[in-house]
């Protein structure tokens, strides 16, 4: 009887571990303007596909078409 609930327990902690940590990975940042990035951290995104880098204060954010993507 212990096992099958040690089994549920293990499976709840770690939906809720899963859910949790989606949330922190998939966790979006302002964008960036073109040019010097003036705010702590923002998402430097390209204008068609959807790649795009973190830039942090003071990297230039260059987007184009295809790529975002930051540069000191």
């Amino acid at each position: 009887m212990k096992i099958p609930l040690i089994v549920l327990f293990c499976f709840v902690v770690g939906t809720f571990t899963h859910e949790a940590s989606a949330a922190v990975r998939l966790k979006h940042f302002p964008p960036c303007p073109e040019g010097v990035a003036e705010k702590k951290a923002c998402e430097c995104r390209a204008f068609v596909s959807s790649r795009y880098e973190i830039c942090v204060a003071g990297q230039y954010c260059l987007r184009n078409a295809f790529h975002g993507m930051c540069s000191w």
